[in-house]
């Protein structure tokens, strides 16, 4: 509770006073995507999150830009109305970081791939992260080799909970055996 007190207050200053020598972006990361999702309705963070995003890109901020997108990104897939607007929209965050070549980028397609499976592109099988915009076991092998412990996490998280969605509960045991 003081935290997210002291996340509001430190926006609110912020944005009062026009303090730019702040990275505001990483302030607006930090306080709705590690503070405020805690307390608030996750829907009512997104307009901050793009507010951050656009202060990011006009301030030139790549990193805050890339790490709100991909918070963004996480909160669109959890909550999103519409799921074909919020694609479009983690689309866009996907070409900013690939035009950055971000490591982000490692985390933002799985919930892209994601997003795009649940609307009807999950091919043959869809508990797998293959398709349009990601390779499954590429993207495991290229994390592995780069030793990014955290993107395996979020592409096997993903994994996860397409395979209880699509009922597969016996593979997401075996899953969870194999990767602990």
């Amino acid at each position: 509770d003081e935290g997210y007190r002291f996340g509001r207050l430190a926006l609110d200053l912020l944005e009062r006073f026009r303090y730019l020598g702040v990275d505001l972006p990483h302030v607006y990361a930090i306080v709705y995507t590690c503070i405020s999702c805690n307390v608030d309705p996750l829907q009512s963070l997104l307009p901050e999150l793009r507010h951050g995003y656009d202060i990011a890109l006009r301030s030139g901020c790549i990193e805050g830009s890339m790490t709100i997108g991909r918070r963004t990104s996480s909160i669109l897939l959890a909550c999103a109305d519409d799921l074909k607007s919020a694609a479009e929209e983690v689309k866009g965050y996907v070409l900013h970081m690939e035009k950055h070549n971000h490591i982000t980028l490692k985390f933002t397609l799985p919930v892209l791939q994601m997003m795009l499976i649940l609307m009807g592109d999950g091919g043959e099988d869809p508990t797998r992260l293959t398709g349009e915009v990601m390779d499954q076991d590429n993207a495991l092998e290229e994390a592995a080799a780069g030793d990014c412990a955290l993107a395996i996490i979020d592409i096997n998280a993903i994994r996860l909970k397409l395979m209880y969605l699509f009922g597969k509960y016996e593979e997401a045991g075996g899953l969870v055996t194999a990767v602990i």
